[in-house]
């Protein structure tokens, strides 16, 4: 985890090159960190490296399949289509009453956004409002 803080600064600052370096410093300890795989996986996505991006995502999905932050920056690039698996994985995921306010956010925003790919607009919309719900009961900064 003591690389998730600086990576993090000094993408914010602009400099991703040594935020990647920061992330793949951290993997490269702990090739399981589910939140390092995540957070390189959004630093290459905002870089345009779409498919390591993805890959990154997937891992942390792999290793923690209710990451709600990985479905969301996941959800960015990806196309769903109806019948998806990753779409089933996201309605099974929303319709869990277990996951935190956290965690529970960025499905429902990452849900929505696959629905919308889809084409079920009304559905897409009620996850945006759950989302939107969450959010503000959930406080700023959130997704």
């Amino acid at each position: 985890m003591s690389h998730h803080n600086p990576g993090i600064a000094i993408a914010a600052e602009g400099r991703m090159a040594e935020a990647i370096a920061h992330f793949e410093h951290a993997l490269a300890l702990n090739p399981d960190d589910a939140h390092a795989h995540s957070n390189l996986g959004t630093i290459l996505k905002m870089e345009g490296r779409f498919d390591e991006a993805m890959a990154h995502f997937e891992r942390a999905l792999a290793i923690r399949p209710d990451y709600g932050e990985a479905h969301f920056h996941r959800s960015e690039i990806k196309s769903f289509h109806p019948g998806d698996a990753d779409l089933a994985v996201l309605e099974a995921l929303a319709a869990r009453d277990d996951l935190s306010a956290a965690a529970a956010l960025p499905v429902e925003f990452a849900l929505a956004k696959a629905l919308e790919d889809t084409g079920d607009y009304a559905r897409a919309f009620e996850h945006l409002r759950k989302g939107n719900a969450l959010k503000r009961r959930h406080g700023p900064g959130s997704r």
